[in-house]
């Protein structure tokens, strides 16, 4: 004899199943909506169209669903699909890519220790650095990534993700001329 399933039965587990879902993309949501925003803004540069991307990847991730929200390297897929979408806004509007980030580690209201001189100096710095180095610096600085995180994104290991930041802040600390306090 085969036993009927009670449709509102089934239509309650359901709504349970997708209550506990939209909960847990909340949280999500809540806890990483700033961090991907600041990432689009220093790419892109421009609020609105930071604001649009970053509603564009939460989007995505709402459509992926549990699957993509219970996965070990979610970081790493939330800030792949972020990058995605600048990338294909900016091939869209065939414009730059990257603000350089020598404006976002110094804003226009620096603080007293840094000369105007010491500014400019780190500023081209940073400028003249390739954009993979730059790149490495907005995930780890501005979106304020992990190492384990930024590694997998990138598709390299962790160590070699660590070495290639220590180095690249030794190589601007001696272009700066900014010793170490021992």
């Amino acid at each position: 004899m085969m036993e009927w399933e009670d449709p509102t039965e089934a239509s309650a587990a359901r709504n349970q199943e997708k209550g506990a879902e939209e909960a847990m993309f909340l949280q999500v949501y809540h806890r990483w909506v700033q961090p991907v925003y600041r990432y689009t803004l220093a790419c892109l540069r421009n609020q609105a169209d930071a604001e649009d991307v970053t509603s564009q990847t939460f989007l995505a991730v709402l459509k992926a669903g549990r699957p993509y929200l219970n996965s070990p390297k979610f970081q790493a897929l939330l800030f792949r699909i972020a990058r995605n979408k600048v990338i294909d806004l900016v091939r869209s509007q065939k414009r730059r890519a990257f603000v350089p980030l020598e404006e976002w580690i110094l804003p226009e209201n620096q603080t007293p220790e840094w000369t105007l001189e010491e500014s400019l100096i780190l500023r081209k710095a940073i400028a003249g650095l390739p954009e993979d180095d730059q790149e490495l610096l907005r995930l780890r600085y501005i979106a304020g990534l992990e190492h384990q995180t930024i590694a997998e994104l990138l598709g390299r290991s962790n160590a070699a993700v660590r070495k290639a930041i220590y180095r690249l802040i030794q190589r601007l600390k001696v272009e700066v001329g900014v010793q170490d306090a021992q």
